[in-house]
């Protein structure tokens, strides 16, 4: 259940309450995304979380690689496939996956299951 919508410190977000970007792209790939920290939405934030939710059937991304930013995931519900390199790794609720920056090894994640994977995406805000 939301909270009710009421005035709160700029850094200070609920997953319940923050706006919704849907990066759906055709039959594959996308998700729905709540940014939870925009206060560090700038060029001088360099921290972010983001509360995600990929469907049934979609990855949420192609298969990529940072060169200067680190990136983890914790799943919060849901199972789903990673892809790191080589290696394709199962992972569900409670599970953490890291991906270092400039590590030359590509990463993404699927949704393999019927039902919603929900996981937050925290990392580095490189504009570059």
């Amino acid at each position: 259940m939301a909270r009710k919508s009421t005035t709160k410190h700029p850094h200070v977000a609920n997953w319940n309450d923050a706006p919704e970007t849907d990066y759906s792209k055709g039959k594959h790939w996308g998700d729905r995304t709540r940014r939870l920290t925009p206060s560090m939405a700038s060029e001088d934030g360099h921290f972010g979380i983001n509360y995600v939710v990929v469907k049934p059937g979609k990855a949420s991304c192609p298969f990529h690689w940072h060169v200067k930013e680190d990136e983890a995931y914790i799943i919060l519900q849901g199972s789903g496939l990673v892809r790191y390199g080589d290696d394709t790794v199962d992972v569900g609720a409670g599970d953490c996956v890291s991906f270092p920056r400039n590590s030359g090894q590509g990463h993404q994640i699927a949704n393999v299951s019927d039902q919603d994977l929900v996981y937050l995406a925290i990392g580095e805000n490189c504009m570059d």
